[in-house]
């Protein structure tokens, strides 16, 4: 009777771990737990039944062992819950001894001492389970519980990661190392790194895209912390591309953009949040802030929702609604308080020169304009920059900072001719050589040539011994395809200031677009000299040896110099592509000319010559079909006869 009762107890229990296991799985909050034990009973059944269907004596005390672990389980806490812990292990200790399934024994024994609170004991039999199964992750766990519950965080993250050394794509265990360095040990590289091999591993088995959102998620956060804006956005953008409705990476993404001033892509991640969460303060006062800077009247609307709020959100709102309703005196006090908590927010000072014009204090309205003025062509709200010196000027026309701010204005929204406009007018108040080079430039930009060396020689009138205005004078030599006067303008720029950098490496253009090939060099070699640090000029060097398929092994070592200054500039991966395709390595060539395509495309910057390069690359590796269609990618960029003549070749075999 005492082994049906055994027995039943034991299939209750199994019922119940196989209840539990499914439950943790369908949270994802516990490692999904192997089925040892399952292999356990299967074995035990199968060897443990005689022929007269009597209960072997190694199942009889495995089973009592876990009978009354369960039992202890239950009454945990209790004054029982000891004793029936007890009782488990005096029969899975005799188990033990009749050598069945020892890793399943030992992790129970592991089990029982882990509740008993003997954390010796417990870790020793983990670590004897795990020595005869390396994958049984119930031992990993309970090693990863018990350092745990001993506050080594260092050390229960160890147990996972040994875990992991045995079963690399373990998604869940990475997943959880990553959040413990992350959230216990706060190592931001390390969660960094295990994040990443969490996306790694999704790329390579089919996983539930849980794990790919929130180990971008999470990237996102810790470059948001790091303050590396730009891989955080482009994180929390992966995000949504896993899963649009994810709300809070629109929420992160609406503060990255607004942080930066990018009203238009802000707006539309807090309208993306605002249409889940419409209370929310932050969002309501970002959109209040872009509609103030837009002059939209829908800017009442959302800072009146936000105005009551006792935060710093509250009081801007409560600002700038005030001053669109022409409340002066209340305004300018709450106005004041956030200037002095955020002088580089822009609204305040906005507001504050409409409330000093109405007040008629022309001077503080005009220093309330030039400030937010500053404010806003720093942040590249060009539009909004000029449209506050436009105001400084109907107050002070006699600044000639104004005029030059607005030029700048102009001339980042392409508005060439004002921008000399402007400029000509800082010239008349206050005369300046840096001006002057200023105009030249552009006159070059608007390709007036004869008005652009004007003001260079200008230049060179007033100071004969500055060496901009040669070099300025070169490069429009040099754009114009009049190379040997560039030569010469450049190279009395170098006379005048020989450790230039920027000069050396202008020449050495020049100088390759004369088929001057070891001149060119030499330039570079110098610009190397004068600034150790030039990507460019390592990226540069190597690239010429590597077309001249000459010195392969030292462009491979030039191109990676300047691939450890900027690991991620196209035309630089573009050259380390060439470099393995001159060496043979066309798979490994592909790859790389790939990547620069890539990063070309993410910054809107394609080049025909990587279109060329893949071409080749693709007809080398026989997939002709791609060949041809980077071929005509590049002459739809650029005409080039060698390329015409590589598509007629292909499609000349093709018809053969």
């Amino acid at each position: 009777m005492k082994k049906i009762i055994m027995l039943i107890g034991l299939l209750l229990f199994m019922v119940q771990c196989s209840t539990m296991e499914k439950k943790e799985t369908r949270t994802e909050k516990s490692p999904i737990l192997s089925n040892s034990e399952e292999v356990f009973y299967r074995d035990s059944m199968r060897r443990g039944l005689s022929y007269n269907g009597a209960l072997s004596k190694e199942w009889v005390a495995f089973s009592n062992g876990l009978y009354y672990k369960n039992l202890g389980m239950e009454n945990a806490g209790k004054p029982d819950g000891d004793k029936y812990l007890n009782m488990a292990v005096s029969f899975l200790n005799e188990a033990m001894t009749l050598n069945l399934s020892l890793d399943n024994v030992y992790h129970q024994l592991s089990e029982c001492y882990f509740y008993l609170k003997d954390y010796d004991k417990s870790l020793e039999f983990a670590k004897k389970s795990i020595a005869i199964d390396k994958n049984n992750l119930m031992a990993y766990n309970r090693i990863f519980n018990i350092y745990n519950a001993l506050e080594n965080n260092q050390k229960a993250v160890e147990a996972y990661e040994e875990y992991l050394g045995n079963n690399p794509d373990s998604i869940y265990i990475q997943y959880l190392v990553a959040e413990f360095y992350y959230k216990k040990l706060n190592d931001t590289k390390k969660a960094e790194d295990a994040f990443k091999k969490v996306i790694e591993i999704s790329k390579r088995i089919s996983v539930e895209d849980f794990y790919r959102e929130n180990a971008y998620y999470s990237l996102g956060y810790l470059s948001f912390k790091d303050k590396e804006f730009d891989s955080s956005i482009e994180y929390f953008k992966k995000v949504r591309d896993i899963n649009v409705n994810n709300i809070n990476a629109a929420y992160m993404l609406a503060l990255l953009f607004m942080d930066r001033y990018e009203l238009h892509e802000s707006e539309e991640y807090a309208i993306i949040y605002l249409d889940k969460i419409p209370d929310n303060l932050v969002m309501n006062s970002i959109m209040g802030r872009i509609k103030y800077l837009t002059n939209s009247r829908d800017a009442v609307k959302y800072l009146k929702s936000v105005k009551d709020s006792k935060t710093i959100e509250g009081l801007l709102a409560n600002g700038l609604y005030s001053e669109i309703l022409m409340k002066d005196e209340e305004a300018e006090k709450y106005l004041r308080a956030i200037v002095k908590y955020k002088p580089d927010f822009i609204t305040p000072h906005l507001a504050l020169a409409k409330i000093e014009l109405r007040k008629n204090s022309p001077k503080a309205a005009f220093n309330e304009f030039s400030t937010a003025g500053v404010l806003a062509y720093k942040s590249r709200l060009y539009e909004i920059s000029r449209d506050c010196f436009r105001e400084a000027v109907k107050i002070n026309s006699s600044v000639p900072e104004i005029y030059y701010y607005l030029g700048r204005s102009y001339e980042e929204m392409d508005n060439v001719s004002l921008a000399i406009l402007n400029y000509k007018k800082v010239n008349e108040l206050k005369p300046s050589i840096d001006i002057i080079l200023q105009l030249g430039y552009l006159y070059g930009k608007k390709e007036d040539t004869a008005m652009s060396f004007k003001y260079f020689d200008m230049a060179i009138e007033m100071e004969p011994g500055n060496s901009k205005p040669y070099f300025l004078k070169g490069l429009n030599f040099l754009k114009s395809s009049n190379y040997e006067h560039a030569e010469v303008n450049i190279k009395k720029a170098i006379d005048l200031n020989e450790k230039n950098e920027n000069y050396h490496f202008y020449l050495a253009i020049v100088m390759e677009k004369q088929n001057k090939f070891d001149d060119a060099v030499k330039s570079l070699e110098k610009a190397i000299e004068y600034n150790p640090k030039s990507a460019r000029a390592y990226n540069y060097l190597g690239y010429l040896y590597a077309e001249k398929n000459m010195l392969i092994d030292k462009s491979f070592t030039l191109i990676q110099k300047a691939l450890e200054i900027d690991p991620r500039n196209g035309a630089y991966l573009d050259s380390l592509g060439w470099v393995y395709f001159r060496k043979g390595e066309f798979k490994l060539a592909l790859k790389k000319l790939l990547e620069a395509e890539k990063e070309l495309d993410s910054i809107h910057s394609p080049d025909p010559v990587v279109y060329d390069h893949l071409g080749d690359a693709f007809e080398k590796t026989g997939d002709f079909k791609s060949a041809l269609n980077y071929w005509k990618k590049s002459l739809d960029m650029k005409k080039d006869m060698k390329i015409e003549e590589k598509i007629k070749k292909i499609r000349g075999a093709g018809d053969q």
